[in-house]
């Protein structure tokens, strides 16, 4: 089995999950920069800057906005069809924060980024991961704030709030 296939180790690793949490927060700070990350009301943003008052499941609805219409909803900017193909694969009864995060950690293992992660190579991890969320450093739509070098002391700060 492959390291990137395994969500939680046998023995626990606490480092190794601070590192990812503090990364699922570097992603939503980098979709929602400046302010993204730093509190749960990520999980409830929708593309075209709307607000979610419904958790239950994903909205479901396309919005058009900067000249794109996109599904995209919640912390990580699931889309629909990716909602509904997790949704059914991981068993998940809502779309509300805890299945948003199991979404993005399915995400990230699937393009073989979440070992990288968890040993803190976020470097290394950040390019495989471009083409799902392009608000990372050296991504299509990266803010000119967003860079690697960015990106790293972000992490770190979250890290270093991780219990």
């Amino acid at each position: 089995m492959d390291a990137d296939e395994v969500i939680q180790p046998k023995a626990p690793n606490p480092e190794a999950d601070k590192n990812v949490r503090a990364f699922l927060k570097l992603i939503r700070w980098a979709e929602y920069y400046p302010n993204g990350g730093l509190s749960d009301s990520d999980y409830f943003l929708q593309y075209g800057n709307n607000r979610l008052t419904d958790l239950s499941d994903h909205p479901r609805q396309k919005i058009t906005k900067w000249g794109k219409t996109s599904t995209a909803a919640g912390a990580y900017g699931i889309t629909e069809e990716t909602w509904d193909q997790f949704k059914k694969k991981l068993k998940l009864e809502d779309f509300k924060g805890p299945s948003q995060d199991q979404v993005a950690i399915a995400l990230i293992r699937e393009v073989k980024a979440l070992a990288l992660i968890r040993q803190g190579k976020i470097e290394e991890a950040i390019p495989k991961l471009t083409n799902r969320w392009s608000s990372l450093p050296g991504a299509a739509q990266a803010r000119k704030e967003v860079t690697m070098e960015s990106a790293r002391k972000q992490f770190q700060i979250f890290k270093e709030k991780e219990q």
